[in-house]
């Protein structure tokens, strides 16, 4: 009897408990249900209206550019850390869009008095960014020195939405070293970008608009290569139905910086050879006989490539445009000029292929008459050189051979040998250069009216005309 009685009271026990746990759990589940029904349809439209308000804004990266240097390893062209001081538009807004871009413009003011710099917003600037790039920082002094950072920190702590971050610039720290050969570089319009229509809000790159600058920016001969300018990154980030940022997002990219490019120029080399054209206009190249790498490419008068970064100023450039030595024509490149006696190893090249050994000899006495003119070699006061050949004729750059030998084999077996030489073509070197002038009978009829002459001939042999 006693042993009925504990077990029913053991089962009577049991569902009790199973009974209050089953009124636990629909508690339970109705709180779960009523706290559903508070988020969904109570407050279903306010979350809908949250949601419509923010959207997902892809921000274009920049690559760091890549550095330039020489081939004994001298850095021309690198990136400067900068200081910039900007204004976060979002943390700036004070109600209606008027009264944000009066505050802003009077912070902008408060910091230019301080730090000692001319304001450089105005209402018509806010506007543009906050129309085209509201998620964006606005960028509002560059490169600030530590005498006005200090002050524009100080300056800061008193308004909102202002910060202080770091970037780069171009430098060039060897100046007016090689301008021509390097180059120099801009930012680039978003309007002329290829990939603009790939990212909503578009940080620009620096880029290329001059000599290697401009070659190695992103070259197509180069495969996979990313050239100086790199590859962007992006990153993602939330904003409201405003534009402003509202979350920064951890998706996205990094951007893959730019390739270093090595220049066959030797700095010294370079440096000697501008040393020795400086006060003058000309231009100085230096090869190696071996390779054919340009180890110097001087022009002159010069410029400084240090005022073409950030930007170069209108009042700058106007001065180089007028400056009666045309600082900014690449001589070296773009020159076109008569070669004189280099001209005269190619014409010996012509002399062989076209029956002339180099054992012949003509007689120079510092004079050659064709027809009624006269043209004199370097030897003329002291009577010619005398019996010549080839290879004295090469030593001594004797005008009398050359002119001889040049009439015997005719201007066409000279033509050939120049135009197998390259004459009249790009070099392919890479950067802007001019194609050069080659010498032929249609093109001095065309440009003069005249018909090629003996006296042409022989003006050709050494190197003239």
């Amino acid at each position: 009897m006693n042993i009925r009685r504990t077990a029913y009271g053991f089962l009577a026990d049991n569902r009790l408990r199973v009974l209050e746990l089953g009124v636990l759990m629909l508690v339970l589940f109705g709180v779960l249900i009523g706290a559903l029904y508070r988020e969904q349809v109570e407050s279903g439209e306010e979350h809908r209206s949250a949601v419509s308000r923010q959207s997902i804004r892809r921000i274009r990266v920049p690559a760091r550019r890549g550095r330039i240097f020489t081939s004994d390893y001298r850095i021309v062209a690198d990136n400067r850390p900068v200081m910039n001081l900007v204004f976060y538009p979002e943390e700036m807004r004070t109600g209606r869009r008027k009264k944000s871009i009066v505050y802003m413009l009077e912070t902008a003011q408060k910091i230019a008095d301080a730090i000692g710099r001319k304001n450089p917003l105005d209402r018509t600037s806010i506007e543009r960014h906050l129309t085209t790039s509201p998620g964006l920082p606005l960028v509002v002094f560059t490169d600030l020195d530590e005498r006005e950072t200090a002050r524009a920190v100080e300056c800061a702590r008193q308004q909102r939405g202002v910060d202080l971050e770091t970037g780069s610039l171009r430098s060039y720290p060897m100046g007016a070293f090689a301008p021509h050969l390097i180059g120099f570089t801009k930012h680039e319009s978003p309007r002329e970008a290829a990939d603009r229509r790939d990212f909503f809000y578009y940080i620009p790159d620096i880029v290329g608009r001059s000599g290697v600058e401009l070659f190695c920016d992103a070259p197509k001969w180069a495969g996979g290569s990313p050239g100086l300018r790199g590859r962007p990154g992006f990153s993602l980030i939330q904003v409201d139905h405003l534009g402003y940022i509202h979350h920064v997002m951890v998706d996205g990219e990094e951007p893959r910086h730019g390739d270093n490019v090595v220049l066959t120029i030797d700095s010294r080399a370079q440096s000697l050879a501008e040393r020795l054209l400086d006060g003058r206009r000309g231009a100085m190249v230096v090869l190696d006989a071996d390779t054919g790498d340009v180890l110097a490419a001087a022009t002159a008068p010069r410029y400084d490539l240090r005022k073409f970064s950030p930007t170069l100023s209108a009042e700058h450039y106007r001065q180089l445009l007028e400056d009666p030595g045309k600082p900014l024509l690449n001589r070296a490149f773009q020159g076109s000029y008569t070669p004189g006696s280099i001209l005269k190893p190619l014409v010996a090249l012509a002399l062989l292929k076209n029956g002339v050994t180099a054992e012949e000899t003509v007689e120079c006495t510092g004079y050659s008459h064709i027809g009624d003119a006269t043209i004199r070699c370097a030897s003329y006061r002291r009577g010619g050189h005398g019996e010549t050949d080839l290879e004295h004729g090469l030593e001594w750059s004797c005008n009398g051979y050359f002119i001889a030998m040049g009439e015997r084999v005719g201007e066409e077996a000279i033509f050939r040998i120049l135009r197998s030489a390259g004459i009249g073509r790009t070099t392919g070197v890479g950067i802007s250069e001019g194609r050069g002038l080659m010498p032929n009978r249609e093109l001095k009829h065309r440009r003069y009216g005249y018909r090629w002459n003996r006296y042409d001939t022989a003006l050709l042999s050494m190197g003239q005309g």
